[in-house]
């Protein structure tokens, strides 16, 4: 089934969800349901829990669609990095700093296995070099047709 249409059949069942969706900017719903559909099953207040336990968690969490889209981040990472929901790494940072996250991002999807590597980024809200700690893994949707990129920065090695 392709995510198009799952993403059409997936309702908004989290007051969470529906809080949060109204934070962001433009025409983004789709990223929601995306997301819904990650966490996928029957409500039985689980969606909710781990979603309260992603958006607090006090690192950064992000999630990108299989073409390498910003569909999530927590509020860790829009305080930390900026938010870009919506938009590619490109958008937000530089060009080494994209390359070296999409081809990151490439070798979880294509390869489908959790990728704990180093990262070094220019941070543009504070216009500092940092080095992280990352770790990456994929989230299969759509019998396995879409693969998303889920990330955590857990341990800044440089400030």
């Amino acid at each position: 089934m392709e995510v198009n249409k799952i993403l059409e059949n997936v309702s908004v069942r989290q007051k969470e969800l529906e809080r949060l969706s109204e934070q962001i900017d433009g025409d983004l719903g789709s990223t929601w349901r995306e997301l819904q559909v990650v966490a996928g099953g029957e409500d039985n207040g689980l969606t909710a829990l781990l979603s309260a336990l992603i958006q607090s968690c006090p690192l950064p969490v992000w999630v990108k669609n299989d073409e390498g889209r910003m569909i999530y981040q927590n509020d860790a990472y829009i305080e930390q990095y900026g938010g870009y929901i919506g938009g590619f790494d490109s958008d937000h940072y530089d060009k080494q700093t994209s390359k070296t996250f999409d081809e990151n991002d490439t070798k979880v999807r294509e390869t489908r296995v959790t990728l704990f590597c180093t990262e070094a980024l220019h941070n543009p809200r504070t216009n500092n070099n940092l080095l992280l700690q990352v770790v990456k893994w994929p989230i299969v949707l759509g019998n396995e047709i879409h693969v998303c990129v889920a990330g955590v920065g857990f341990f800044k090695l440089t400030d």
